[in-house]
């Protein structure tokens, strides 16, 4: 699958929406999507106000669009823990008026507010370069849903430790430290996935840490799959 900017990547220039709109016309892409961070206010200042994602299609959109940005919805909801999320709206009924990128587009068009960058918490995130890569692989994966292709998860790399002297390490454990933890046969929280509970208290032994878009999991040595999220669970060892 074949990706272009329309953008200025060295970010020296601003290019204008209609400008990046026409160069996506010219190559004839297959779909677009104008990826920003939103502002309430001039930025000078804090507010707690206002926080959350939102995805944008234009007024009178393609069903095309409408379903490219529900994808991402469903997906960046899923995956990024957000406060707050608008969904999928019209330009037109948050801003007054269309944008040219989403309006001049000859393709299915979204533009996505990844959050807000005069809401300090945001702001930070804007700034995170695994939390840009989780927004990305969440974007990827509505991508390929719209196209029918199997997005396949990003992998932790293993190390060749072949020949080398082996170091003796402590065992790694799990408690459990919410009232009640699903467990899964596979390392997603698809509802078809669980196949248990665990209750606050338990303890399990960790075999394996899966890297994942959104939540990292740990594969036990039982062979289920959990939650990494210290919201759920503390790691110790012995």
């Amino acid at each position: 699958m074949n990706t272009m900017y329309t953008a200025d990547m060295t970010g020296k220039t601003d290019i204008p929406l209609n400008s990046r709109a026409n160069t996506a016309n010219k190559k004839g892409a297959d779909i677009l999507i104008s990826n920003h961070y939103n502002a309430i206010g001039s930025s000078q200042a804090w507010q707690s106000r206002v926080k959350g994602l939102l995805v944008l299609r234009t007024k009178n959109a393609s069903s095309k669009s409408i379903r490219l940005g529900k994808l991402a919805v469903k997906h960046l909801e899923k995956d990024i823990n957000y406060e707050y999320s608008y969904g999928l709206m019209r330009d037109v009924d948050m801003s007054g008026f269309t944008l040219a990128i989403l309006r001049q587009t000859n393709m299915p068009a979204i533009l996505i507010e990844y959050g807000f960058m005069d809401y300090e918490k945001e702001a930070k995130l804007m700034l995170d370069k695994k939390y840009q890569e989780k927004c990305a692989e969440a974007v990827a994966k509505a991508v390929c849903e719209y196209f029918g292709v199997t997005y396949v998860e990003k992998k932790s790399e293993v190390k060749n430790t072949q020949d080398k002297p082996q170091v003796a390490s402590k065992t790694e454990y799990l408690r459990i430290i919410s009232d009640s933890v699903n467990i899964h046969s596979s390392a997603d929280f698809n509802s078809s996935s669980v196949v248990g509970k665990v209750k606050k208290g338990d303890v399990f032994t960790i075999a394996q840490k899966i890297e994942r878009t959104g939540t990292d999991m740990y594969k036990l040595k039982s062979g289920v799959y959990i939650t990494a999220s210290t919201k759920y669970v503390e790691v110790f060892e012995r």
